[in-house]
């Protein structure tokens, strides 16, 4: 199998490289051009983000079960009836029609604002433990104890009238901000807590705060913002919100992008 033929060869052998279908020879060659390779790379992403919303959806089992109906189709041709051809390209071309009506729609309604009300998840926690003092200061305890009864506003007041805003009051600050929709509130906590993190020496909070930083861009209708921490999560194998960015959920992020051009 060589990556070099028709446009059509050429998606088939990324799709058996992301099948692990290559042998062991196929795919280092194939990993060596994809390490130099930002076109490459690209596709690579664009053809498993496909085959993920394929899957997301039901879809890929009924067309290759479709395609391997037609290709014993045109194999036993002697023994199959025109008739019965036209009847699986007529159910081919549905499924089509149905995932492309689907898209169109999606694409459609799709905006920053549907997509975090359809996506988001707040940020939970439970109270601190133990009496306030020096390893939990009463506002911390406060707050915490706040956020985790739902007191939004209360954690706002609370974070305000504080002197000294430590990582975890402006962290659990940037969340309640979010909860009660103000977005450049909480972008500017989640910041803090980024900078905060840095001169510290103390990643605590660092990954939680990029995540939900990129929610307050999309909320904030940042688009390009948003797109480029999600980005990085996502191709982050090793932060802590990486499961949380997948594929449909980058896909429809690409969607909105698009979109805007």
């Amino acid at each position: 199998m060589e990556l070099n033929n028709t446009q059509q060869e050429r998606w088939e052998y990324i799709d058996a490289y992301l099948r692990n279908e290559l042998n062991t020879g196929e795919k280092a060659k194939f990993e060596d051009q994809l390490s130099i390779n930002s076109s490459l790379q690209e596709e690579v992403t664009s053809i498993r983000t496909a085959s993920t919303l394929i899957r997301s959806y039901g879809q890929r089992e009924e067309l290759k079960e479709i395609h391997k109906k037609m290709v014993s189709l045109q194999k036993k041709n002697q023994d199959t009836s025109t008739q019965n051809i036209r009847f699986y390209l007529r159910i081919a071309a549905i499924i089509v029609f149905l995932i492309v009506a689907w898209s169109a729609i999606g694409f459609m309604s799709l905006t920053p604002n549907s997509l975090y009300s359809d996506d988001f998840s707040s940020f939970t926690s439970d109270a601190v433990r133990g009496e306030a003092g020096p390893k939990h200061p009463k506002t911390e305890y406060l707050i915490h104890t706040e956020y985790a009864n739902a007191n939004y506003v209360r954690v706002v007041e609370l974070y305000k009238g504080s002197k000294e805003k430590g990582l975890t009051e402006t962290f659990l600050a940037g969340n309640a901000y979010l909860a009660i929709n103000q977005a450049s509130a909480a972008i500017y906590c989640f910041k803090q807590v980024l900078y905060l993190s840095a001169k510290e020496n103390t990643y605590d909070y660092y990954q939680e705060a990029e995540y939900y930083l990129a929610w307050s861009y999309l909320k904030n209708n940042q688009l390009d913002d948003a797109i480029k921490l999600f980005d990085k999560i996502y191709r982050s194998e090793f932060h802590v919100h990486n499961g949380d960015v997948d594929s449909w959920f980058y896909w429809k992020l690409k969607l909105l992008q698009w979109k805007r051009r």
